[in-house]
């Protein structure tokens, strides 16, 4: 035993403390020999030793040779014949294991010898090609299960608690092997090739997992139902039950306090293996037993792990305490004394006084006889979150709780309402988290640690030293000692060695496992189905990214500089490292802010009772149960103590700093001075990210309670008092200059930027303008005290929303004061908003680096590697007031490579073309991830920016005039929205070709649609000078169509369509008034001819959009305004002069296409109607009835097949109603929407073409076939009782009436006449006259109906909605507040069936088919011509 314990101490590693390791003995041992000799010398020694461990029968004597060993430092080959060695003696050592012999000497050393040497082999060299079942079985079913079940057959506590470290150190150790393999041979290349860096060692892993290895035993034997093993792991972890207590009981922890602190690292680290192998052990285990199953591979002597029921883990962690809870504690007093014990420890929070008489009435009921459940045990896991010392403890902790909230909030909703005492303690310690300032994460302290290993055997390494091996196992027996070992690790390595293999370890696991996943996933849906993960594509995948943190951050490492230098490393042939694995970089503030975000946005898919949310809001502390009122407050039971929004609020309140690391050549803006730091170090540049990651998490969690209605007041109260800065934040985030923003930095301050601006307008849209509501709003609850509270409340934000608005938009608070003068704030923003998109811009017309374009350089195999490796990430939501969602689309490079085949080793996975090909779509990889990246977050500042304008316009027009009244034309509101809109059109004039920035014409477009609005709705008419101006800017550029973006392109139709609705005179209106309409001028005509034929092409390229597979799954329901635009544009031309402005076979042609191309039917396959694609077709066909009231026109139509695409059946077939108003009755017939279009298009073919055959023939044909529908509408009509209609009235828009004066009703009237699509020339009576009141409630104030119903229907927001109803279910029942336009519509197309019918008369007659004397007369005289014989077939009798 002394000579073991003087070769431990001479050719020991000294905890590795240093590297290489000092070794002073080591020459002496064998002279002659280099330093390198030494290995020589140990391996010599180690064979000696393994002889001696075998042969020699004293339990003493073994554990002093196992110690010796652990503390050689051998290399990798020595270590795995030793190893082997170990292995084969082990199963002779378990009689020394129960019971304790020399009180755990001989088991403590074994475990502590191999997992050291087992350290030793890296985990991608062929540590698991070792077959460690055996040893496995005996840890677990031995150690674990009979010696750590009775502590008190240990006489110290130190040594207990050592081996129960130990043993959850050796489960980790084990968890981390390669997972079972499947029957496919790429899956099974990708799971087995991090573990090793040959291919015989591959196949040496491969045979090791077929027969069943160590890690599959250990999940089996975890993950079982009911199981003692997970059960006995958790008890050990919870520290038998004590938890937090546990570590806060310094008296009596003594020795033992190191390495209970192990077993709850170790135990923590366990579980989160656990819930990060879950679900694809699971996947994989299931397809293996059914391919075992289906082979009836169930033979004597079959070696393959058992199939049994294997669950995932959240579900045995929700599970009761197995043991006796609470714990009992000799020594001890009452509950009260142990709560005051430890509410002074630093590891402990501050727990309330009601979990002591919670224990205390607990105790008193199990005296009693009775058995109160015990807690679950993520409930005691829980308790870890409030440990205030080690920060890695309390990381694990939020991690395992966040896991099994995300997968099951229901449940854990349920548990902490059972405890209230537990909840307070959860939220007080959530608190904490977030606003102790972040600590240095494990990779920080890894990256220490090996710049001090670097130096040599110094004062500093000895004084490690000695701290680190300092005798922590004290033993009466001085035969009874164990060997050096830190108390740090309980291994003969300290701590800084053992954190950097288990980083090391870590990463490897984490990038097989993705590797896998991806892989799996891809293969699912091919035709060997078997190869693939089954159900990779259902919730699980959500749960397999949660517990990887996958997607939760696009990494600086995935953009240009990142896969730059991983391209330069494959080109040297040089190892390449896997990422630290997730944990390894976060702080406890970023996961207790994450949690948050995946309760309220993107967790639960499965959740249908909207758990999530409501445990979110528990966890915040507002009352769960509050929004059966429809309002949620503040908890009263915890009232007065921290909450975890208290600590958002305080987080969001002092923002960190807004540094700007200058790229190269990139000018510094001298006015800007939140930006000082201008050379940042990689610690600080780090830092800043980690605070602007912290700041993003905390504005996406404010928006996602926004969202939730019954949040918004107790919300907006929080806002209002406790988080004051918010516009000055705005601002600092408005004036970055983004152009001279590092990529890292600028990602996340575009979306702070988005998240910010879409919290600030949340906030202008809850607060009415005039800070009450109006009249006709107030409820008849609005007079009680909190109510009114609320009001007041609002009236004085209101006040101060005014004063941010008007210093944001109007520079001049003086009535008619100078407001052009300066550029004002919010252009100025918007400016440097698209000096940011130009970058973007440059690299889209130079490179074509979308994504969509990227898979096109390379050979099949590499898009299919390209396609796995694309992963979802978090950014801002596209919805309209969300948060934080997986919606950002980027490649990982590093799964790239692994998937590619390259691994962490490299140097020899790909040489020569092979290389160079990679590392050239390394390149292109990162510059797409770089152009999508900055593409979409300035996308969504662009868009939350206009959203932020609308709303800050919103406030500044909607607010009540000022006392004495202003006209329109001076008031200040109005001129400050044509201040901000004359600032933008220089930018919009030089952005007008739309070639070279489409992204910036884009956002400028958009911002000048909402100043227009704006505009008006505080203002008459503006001068026409200034409409001509703008409508020049606009048309110039709509018409280079294929250079602006679908977007801008958008923005620019609605801009327009609001010019010629809202801006321009109305011609209806002038033609009643009597005004003369002028032609126009050939170079007018011209232009406008154009026009028509960009906007012509847009509505080609939408309806290409419309056709593609995913246009219904991006949310999309309208298909775009560019034939409304048109439509607008041609009711504006003379009709002698629409021939000239609509010129061209190729247009004529393109509407025949659009009528055809745009079916009612949907894609090939489909069962039902597509509703964009059948809009845009009745858009194309309203667009014929404008078009068509002139001759040539007309006949152009006709000779390019519009009428015969119009009148198929198809168009109709789709189309059905059932209308059933109450008390009336049904009519279950076709859309008369649809009806009302095609008679509008026939009316005016027939109006201006009366004696054209064809024509009458198609349109008789059309009426042959469809008579019975047009009859039931007619007679359903007809049945109506008089007390639905109306004498009609002006509809009112707000601010200003909707068709000239509201003092000239009769001037509205005939203009709404004047509107009608009737015939040319003709005027009568107009269905649209009629105002359909609701015969539900016949006394609400309704808004008349006398407006074009049929153009809001085209417009996809109001009944034709219904089109897209399944016809062969029966139909689609109206809802009642749409009764009222579905019967304006009827009456429309009864007037249309009319004047058609009389057209075709008078039609007749012009052609002399019929004798005007003969008409009523005998009709035995008529001629037997088939257009004869139809109209009198349809003759109404």
């Amino acid at each position: 035993m002394a000579l073991c314990r003087f070769v431990s101490a001479a050719c020991g590693s000294r905890l590795l403390v240093v590297q290489p390791p000092v070794q002073p003995f080591a020459q002496s041992l064998q002279p002659g020999v280099s330093s390198a000799g030494g290995y020589t010398a140990a391996e010599n020694l180690a064979r000696v030793l393994v002889d001696l461990l075998a042969s020699h029968p004293e339990p003493a004597v073994k554990a002093t040779c196992l110690g010796a060993l652990g503390n050689l430092d051998l290399p990798p080959q020595v270590s795995r014949l030793t190893v082997s060695s170990i292995l084969a003696v082990a199963p002779s050592l378990v009689h020394f294991m129960d019971p304790p012999v020399r009180d755990g000497a001989v088991v403590i050393e074994l475990l502590t010898c191999t997992l050291r040497l087992v350290q030793g082999i890296a985990i991608g060299r062929g540590r698991y090609s070792l077959d460690l079942q055996p040893l496995t079985h005996i840890v677990i079913h031995q150690v674990l299960l009979k010696c750590l079940a009775e502590p008190s057959r240990f006489s110290s506590a130190s040594r207990y608690w050592r081996l129960a470290a130990l043993v959850l150190q050796w489960l980790r150790m084990v968890l981390r092997g390669p997972l079972p393999l499947s029957s496919s041979p790429a899956l099974n290349a990708v799971l087995v090739r991090p573990y090793a860096d040959s291919d015989d060692m591959a196949s040496e892993v491969a045979v090791r997992c077929s027969a069943g290895n160590a890690t599959a035993y250990a999940f089996r034997c975890l993950l079982s139902l009911d199981s003692p093993v997970f059960a006995r792991t958790l008890y050990l972890t919870l520290l038998q039950g004590h938890a937090l207590d546990g570590l806060a009981d310094r008296r009596r922890g003594g020795a033992a306090r190191p390495y209970m602190e192990q077993c709850v690292r170790s135990g923590l680290d366990v579980v989160r293996l656990l819930f990060q192998r879950d679900v694809l052990f699971c996947r994989l285990h299931a397809q293996h037993a059914s391919e075992r199953a289906s082979a009836g591979a169930h033979q004597a002597g079959d070696t393959c792990f058992e199939d049994g029921p294997i669950l995932q883990v959240h579900r045995l962690l929700l599970a009761e305490f197995a043991f006796s809870y609470p714990p009992s504690a000799p020594g001890r007093g009452s509950a009260l004394d142990a709560a005051a014990v430890a509410a002074s420890n630093p590891f402990s929070s501050d727990r309330p006084r009601l979990q002591a008489l919670e224990s205390a009435e607990m105790l008193a009921a199990a005296s009693a006889g009775g058995r109160r459940q015990n807690p679950s045990y993520v409930a005691l896991l829980a308790e870890f979150i409030g440990a205030r010392a080690r920060h890695q403890i309390c990381r694990l902790a939020l991690f395992a709780f966040t896991q099994c909230a995300v997968r099951e909030p229901l449940r854990v909703l349920r548990l902490l309402q059972l405890e209230p005492w537990r909840l307070q303690a959860v939220s007080i310690a959530l608190h904490d988290r977030i606003v102790e300032p972040d600590e240095d994460g494990p990779a920080a302290e890894a990256a220490a640690a090996v710049r001090r290993q670097s130096r040599g055997w110094d004062k500093y390494s000895e004084s490690q030293f000695s701290f680190e091996a300092m005798e922590m196992d004290t033993c009466p027996d001085s035969f009874g000692h164990l060997d050096v070992a830190s108390f740090e690790t309980a291994l003969p390595v300290c701590r800084s060695v053992d954190l950097l293999h288990q980083l090391a370890e870590d990463a490897v696991v984490q990038a097989a496992d993705i590797s896998a996943w991806s892989r799996g996933a891809a293969a699912e849906g091919r035709t060997g189905g078997a190869a693939s993960l089954r159900g990779c594509a259902t919730s699980d995948a959500a749960c397999f990214a949660a517990g990887y943190h996958r997607g939760f951050d696009a990494l600086n490492e995935w953009l240009t500089s990142g896969t730059g230098a991983i391209a330069a490393l494959v080109d040297d042939q040089q190892p390449i490292q896997p990422p630290f694995a997730a944990l390894a970089t976060d702080s406890c503030r970023l996961l207790a802010l994450r949690l948050f975000v995946l309760l309220l946005g993107d967790a639960a898919p499965d959740d249908s009772s909207e758990a999530a949310p409501r445990l979110a809001q528990l966890l915040l502390g507002l009352d769960a149960h509050g929004g059966a009122t429809g309002h949620v407050d503040i908890d009263n039971s915890r009232v007065g103590n921290p909450s975890a929004l208290d600590a958002l609020m305080a987080l969001l309140e002092n923002p960190p700093s807004l540094p700007a690391w200058i790229e190269n050549g990139a000018p510094r803006p001298s006015s800007s001075r939140a930006l000082q730091l201008q050379n940042a170090s990689p610690p600080d540049m780090q830092q800043a990210l980690m605070d602007h990651s912290a700041y993003e998490s905390s504005l996406s969690i404010v928006l996602s309670l926004l969202d939730i209605p019954a949040l918004r007041d107790v919300m907006l109260r929080y806002m209002c008092h406790a988080w004051t800065s918010r516009y000055g934040v705005l601002r600092n985030l408005l004036g970055v200059p983004w152009s001279s923003v590092v990529a890292p930095m600028r990602r996340l301050l575009l979306s702070e930027t988005a998240l910010l601006l879409q919290v600030t307008s949340w906030e202008m849209r809850l607060v009415w303008p005039a800070g009450r509501p109006p009249a006709g709003l107030m409820t008849s609850g609005s007079d009680d005290i909190v109510n009114q509270q609320r009001l007041d409340m609002k009236l004085s934000v209101s006040e101060h929303l005014q004063e941010v608005v008007c210093s944001l938009v109007a520079p001049s608070q003086e009535v008619g004061g100078a407001v052009h003068g300066t550029t004002p704030c919010l252009v100025g923003a918007a400016l440097r908003l698209a000096d940011a998109c130009e970058p973007l811009d440059a690299a889209s017309g130079s490179a074509a680096l979308s994504q969509a374009g990227i898979l096109l350089f390379f050979r099949d195999a590499m898009q299919e590697q390209l396609r796995a490796a694309s992963c979802f990430c978090m950014a801002p939501s596209a919805k309209a007031g969300g948060g934080l969602a997986r919606s950002l689309e980027l490649q990982d490079p590093h799964l790239f490579l692994r998937l590619s085949g390259v691994s962490g080793f490299g140097a020899q996975d790909c040489q020569g073309a092979e290389a160079s090909s990679l590392s050239s779509a390394l390149r292109q990889l990162g510059a797409s991830n770089e152009y999508a990246c900055m593409a979409f977050y300035t996308a969504a500042a662009c868009r939350s920016l206009g959203t932020f304008v609308s709303a800050a316009l919103h406030h500044l027009a909607g607010r009540p005039p000022a006392i004495g009244g202003v006209s329109t034309s001076r008031d200040p509101r109005a001129q400050a929205a044509r201040a901000h809109l004359e600032a933008l059109l220089p930018a919009l004039a030089a952005e007008e070709a739309g070639a070279e920035a489409p992204r910036r014409l884009e956002l400028l477009s958009g911002l000048s649609t909402a100043f227009l609005a704006a505009m008006l709705e505080r203002s008459e008419a503006p001068p026409l000078d200034f409409v001509r101006r703008v409508y020049n800017l606009i048309s110039g550029a709509l018409m280079q169509p294929l250079a602006v973006s679908r977007e801008a392109r958008r923005n620019l139709q609605e801009a327009m369509l609001l010019l010629l609705q809202r801006m321009l005179p109305d011609p209806a209106v002038e033609a009643v008034q009597g005004v003369q309409t002028c032609e126009l001028e050939v170079e007018d005509t011209a232009r406008l001819s154009q026009l028509t034929a960009a906007l012509m092409a847009a509505a080609m390229t939408e309806a290409d959009a419309l056709a593609e597979p995913g246009f219904a799954g991006r949310g999309q329901s309208e298909p775009g305004v560019s034939l409304s635009l048109l439509s607008a544009l041609m009711s504006r031309v003379p009709r002698l002069q629409l021939g000239a402005a609509f010129h061209g076979p190729r247009l004529w042609q393109q509407i025949t296409e659009l009528i055809l191309g745009s079916s009612a039917l949907g894609p090939l396959g489909s069962t039902g109607p597509s509703q964009p694609r059948l809009l845009h077709s009745f858009q194309a066909a309203a667009l014929s009835a404008v078009l068509c009231q002139a001759p040539g026109p007309a006949s152009s139509f006709f000779e390019a097949g519009g009428i015969s695409a119009l009148l198929r059946p198809e168009m109709l077939q789709s189309c059905r109603l059932r209308l059933a108003p109450p008390g009336l009755h049904a009519l279950d017939t076709i859309h008369p929407a649809a009806l009302v279009i095609i008679l509008q298009v026939l009316v005016a073919l027939l109006g201006v073409l009366p004696t054209h055959s064809l024509i009458l023939q198609n349109i008789l044909l059309w009426l042959d076939k469809h008579q019975q529908p047009l009859l039931d509408i007619l007679q359903w009509v007809t049945r109506l009782p008089l007390s639905i209609s109306a004498e009609p009235r002006a509809r009112q828009h707000a601010g200003r009436a909707a068709f000239g004066s509201s003092s000239q009703p009769a001037v509205v009237i005939a203009a709404i006449m004047a509107r009608s699509a009737g015939a040319a020339g003709r005027t009568g009576p107009d269905a649209l006259l009629l105002r359909c009141k609701n015969s539900v409630l016949p006394s609400a104030e309704l808004e008349d109906l006398c407006v074009d119903v049929a153009a809001r229907s085209l417009s996809g927001r109001r009944s034709m909605a219904m089109l897209t109803a399944a016809a062969a279910a029966g139909g689609h029942v109206v809802q009642t507040d749409d009764c009222g336009e579905a019967i304006a519509l009827c009456y429309r197309c009864v007037a249309l069936q009319a004047e058609l019918w009389s057209l075709l008369w008078a039609s007749a007659l012009k052609k002399g088919n019929f004798k005007e004397g003969l008409v009523d007369g005998s009709r035995s005289e008529i001629g037997s011509e088939p257009l004869q014989t139809l109209l009198l077939r349809l003759e109404l009798p």
